[in-house]
């Protein structure tokens, strides 16, 4: 059902549910829904698609031998309730993909395993694979109790991208969570409960050797995230925003047109509902801030009231948000970030990052099944997309300099969006530019 919940539990299945839903996958991303590594079966073991639980391996290893990051008693406080595990051992517990430790661990940490450095705890933890495949909501055997999410490597090319952890992913967005709790007093889309922000909370990384160091990130590692139904009310609805572009089994049209139908108002008024929901918390922070958030499809969850109308945007994954270089927020934070040159970047780097998300990731997807469901052309949505844009920006007081730079670069002849292929082939970021479809 589509109609609000009114229980935790139920609302947290409920966006479980929507993480299964995308079965297309992303229609300008290169080899996507591939996952690479893994057979046909552990595919149907392992992807969201699936709706299957994935039981996560527990590693214990000597605080000595880690790193850790943030606060980890929403983390131990859930070990204690679910298996009884003493929390006061000097041990650190690690989540582990099964896939992860069958084909990674066991070839790559063989000494460790072997010598007690790393143990094998006999109990293990069921988990739902969300939209991200490595990122995963704890399942609680508890009714009352919501398990949070863990984001864990996995050792394969999903997306035509190789899928490990990097400490920057770590380590950073529990730094940005910390900071902008204390900024959200300054953001009027938080205070007015359009926007919210989930916090990663703890991360842990098995300390290597600086001469074998993995690239990509440690081979063993994990980030704990609270879960996004605490953000929400009885009777409200949380979905994961790219799944309300696809057509559910039950029912052959894209579940956003069943919310739209449950509203029972005109359709450009709900668009333009919808577009205020996705642009104002990003919006906001980039220019009050001069950050940029990562806003697509699978990162935006869209919170609806019972009556269909979408109330909210939760956003999850602070650890690959971008910040312009020279803002207060780069210049305060520079020296408490790891690899901070690929997280402060100049304006136009991060406007670029910044609008292909937002715009031609997240409303032009939504705008292509808008108008061919509906009927209604694409210039006049993104009409109604521009119309939002301005509303908002002449809203948000910040540095009046940075407000014009913004709207030079919204009302430019061309957009940003990133070149795929080329990006996989040559492996760095490389964007184009299109006809902006705002002026359309």
């Amino acid at each position: 059902s589509i109609s609000g919940c009114s229980t935790c539990q139920e609302r947290n299945n409920g966006l479980c549910v929507s993480e299964s839903l995308p079965f297309k996958g992303h229609p300008i991303h290169v080899c996507t829904k591939t996952k690479i590594g893994l057979s046909s079966e552990e595919l149907l073991k392992y992807s969201p698609e699936f709706f299957t639980k994935v039981p996560l391996y527990l590693l214990a290893i000597e605080s000595d031998y880690v790193e850790q990051y943030g606060d980890n008693s929403s983390w131990l406080n859930f070990l204690e309730k679910e298996l009884s595990i003493n929390t006061n051992s000097s041990k650190i517990i690690l989540p582990v993909h099964p896939w992860h430790f069958e084909h990674i661990i066991k070839k790559e940490f063989k000494k460790e395993l072997e010598n007690g450095l790393i143990q094998v705890i006999e109990h293990r933890i069921n988990s739902m694979p969300t939209l991200s495949f490595r990122t995963l909501a704890l399942c609680s055997k508890f009714e009352n109790i919501l398990g949070m999410h863990v984001k864990v490597p996995v050792g394969i090319q999903a997306t035509s991208v190789f899928r490990l952890l990097s400490k920057r992913d770590i380590y950073n967005g529990i730094v940005f969570s910390k900071k902008l709790e204390k900024l959200s007093n300054q953001l009027t889309s938080i205070q007015k409960q359009l926007g919210v922000i989930v916090p990663d909370l703890y991360g842990v990384h098995f300390k290597e050797d600086i001469l074998t160091t993995n690239k990509q990130g440690p081979l063993l590692s994990f980030m704990l995230r609270e879960n996004p139904v605490l953000m929400s009310q009885p009777y409200e609805k949380l979905i994961v925003a790219s799944s309300l572009i696809h057509k559910t089994p039950i029912i052959n049209k894209p579940l956003l047109v069943q919310f739209h139908q449950l509203s029972k108002i005109d359709i450009k008024l709900y668009v333009f509902e919808l577009f205020k929901v996705f642009i104002y918390l990003p919006l906001e922070i980039f220019l009050k801030f001069g950050i940029a958030i990562d806003s697509h499809g699978q990162n935006c969850i869209i919170k609806f009231d019972a009556k269909g109308m979408p109330i909210s945007l939760i956003y999850r994954d602070l650890g690959s948000i971008q910040i312009v270089d020279g803002v207060p927020f780069a210049i305060e934070n520079k020296n408490l970030l790891i690899d901070a040159h690929k997280t402060i970047l100049s304006f136009q780097d991060c406007i670029d990052e910044f609008f292909h998300s937002l715009y031609c990731n997240l409303i032009g997807s939504f705008i292509e099944v808008i108008s061919s469901h509906y009927k209604i052309s694409s210039p006049e949505l993104w009409e109604i997309a521009k119309q939002v844009s301005i509303e908002i920006t002449d809203s948000i007081e910040c540095e009046k300099e940075f407000k014009v730079q913004f709207y030079n670069a919204l009302l430019s002849k061309t957009m940003p969006i990133k070149s795929l292929l080329r990006m996989r082939v040559e492996n760095k970021t490389i964007f184009s530019r299109i006809p902006n479809p705002l002026l359309a």
